[in-house]
């Protein structure tokens, strides 16, 4: 390795060059700046040059030689790069500050080689590893020095006003077109209305008590974007088989009984015969699904590169947050939290896509409905944001959060729910508050919406 490290891709005359026409032009310093920074440069005394024409530049201070040499001077780095001697050289060694950006786009692309080497000689370390669990960690960091490379000169740049007004007015006839919606449609129109779509680069979180239907909503939704809307999703389901999925999805889209599932002889022909014709028309849907046994953010993160590169992923669906596991068990739950709610957040941003995240809530809930029982208020037990389990950074991080809620029908032995349910947008940073009207259709795993019911009034107004 160290033989190799000798002749790694560089232009130190590209190097020189910046620097002269940088000693020579303010308007070069302001160019480059936005281009190059000191660690993209080879050779060491011009990274050192570079990081003092910068600080000088912020300041307000002319780089030019005399400058730059009593700086160097005072931080006793001038013998480190040359001296005077050595700046002068660099003034010399240019003619013109025109080609600057040529010369810049040089030294980055050498830099980009070297870290190209330098993750190839990491990543060959990494195959050596041999402890438990160590190939998939070493597959995960692989991949993430690449990715990072990739994304390491991305930036913020600023958009002039009418630029982004046009932008804005383009997303504004796209939306006139499409009833208001700009992003994945969820097929719940009412919701599609008020949150406009799940939008690209969102963190959307559902959260509902255990047995309330948080899985089936978000199947719901995974069914209308691929095999409705044409588009690609990615579900990695953590609690349930991908064949408990499938024949959720089979059920609710052919309209069978899903206990039918479990004791196929009871199917009648006509029944198999919507299966067929239903497991034709998925034929070309992109939705991909996943159950693994544990997994981890940063597999998580590896996994959805690996389908947005292979499938173009317009929506990714992780059931649920409380069973991701942590590379890192001996901090706080709440931490391992905070880490992975944010994280999912970044890396929607990164994807461009919105992920669907699924949470449950805590027993607060039940807590109010069984003190409601008495009264026979079936409503006391509405959901609050606040009960996200380890809820604070899940309240932070998320662009919405909707809250599933059906109703435990009072004086029943089973603690039945009822079928009528409620989805509270306890948050939505594009929009309002409020709530959708649904129905659980219990024999097809599935909701449908439907008109406000009496029983359940007007909703809560501490949703929040």
């Amino acid at each position: 390795m160290e033989n190799n490290l000798d002749n790694l891709p560089s232009d130190i005359d590209a190097e020189k060059s910046v620097l002269g026409a940088m000693l020579m032009s303010a308007d070069a310093i302001a160019e480059i700046v936005q281009v190059l920074k000191p660690q993209h440069f080879f050779y060491a005394p011009h990274r050192i040059i570079l990081e003092q024409i910068y600080k000088l530049y912020e300041k307000g201070i002319s780089a030019e030689p005399i400058s730059l040499v009593d700086t160097l001077k005072k931080q006793k780095l001038a013998d480190s790069i040359g001296g005077e001697v050595y700046i002068t050289e660099l003034l010399d060694s240019v003619s013109t500050t025109s080609n600057v950006t040529y010369w810049a786009n040089i030294v980055h692309e050498k830099y980009i080689q070297r870290q190209l080497i330098m993750s190839g000689f990491q990543i060959a370390q990494l195959g050596h590893l041999d402890g438990a669990g160590d190939a998939d960690e070493a597959l995960n960091l692989a991949q993430q020095s690449l990715f990072d490379l990739a994304n390491e000169d991305q930036k913020s740049e600023s958009e002039k006003l009418n630029v982004g007004v046009t932008h804005l007015l383009e997303d504004l006839e796209t939306m006139r077109k499409n009833d208001n919606v700009l992003g994945v449609e969820t097929g719940f129109k009412k919701l599609d209305e008020k949150i406009h779509g799940f939008a690209n680069g969102q963190m959307i979180v559902l959260g509902a008590r255990p047995g309330i239907g948080k899985t089936a909503i978000a199947v719901d939704i995974a069914r209308n974007v691929t095999i409705r809307k044409g588009h690609s999703v990615y579900m990695i389901s953590l609690e349930m088989s991908k064949e408990e999925l499938y024949s959720r999805i089979l059920s609710a889209e052919a309209k069978v009984n899903h206990n039918k599932f479990l004791e196929p002889n009871k199917l009648t022909n006509d029944e198999w015969e919507r299966l067929n014709i239903i497991r034709s028309r998925i034929e070309g849907a992109n939705l991909f699904i996943e159950s693994p046994p544990g997994i981890t953010i940063p597999q998580i993160r590896s996994k959805a590169r690996q389908m947005k590169h292979a499938h173009g992923m317009d929506l990714l669906i992780i059931d649920y947050l409380g069973l991701i596991n942590s590379l890192d068990t001996s901090l706080p739950r709440v931490q391992i939290i905070s880490d992975f709610t944010r994280d999912l957040k970044l890396l929607a941003k990164d994807l461009n896509i919105p992920i669907l995240l699924l949470s449950q809530l805590n027993r607060e809930s039940e807590k109010r409905a069984a003190f409601s029982k008495s009264e026979l208020d079936v409503d006391r037990s509405a959901p609050k944001m606040s009960e996200l389990r380890e809820s604070g950074s899940i309240e932070q991080d998320a662009d919405v959060v909707l809250l599933l809620h059906r109703a435990m029908i009072p004086g029943t032995e089973d603690e039945s729910f009822s079928n009528e349910a409620k989805l509270f947008i306890a948050k939505n940073r594009r929009g309002s508050q409020g709530v959708v009207f649904l129905r659980f259709e219990g024999d097809y795993v599935r909701f449908s919406e439907t008109a406000p019911v009496d029983q359940f009034g007007a909703p809560p107004s501490d949703i929040a």
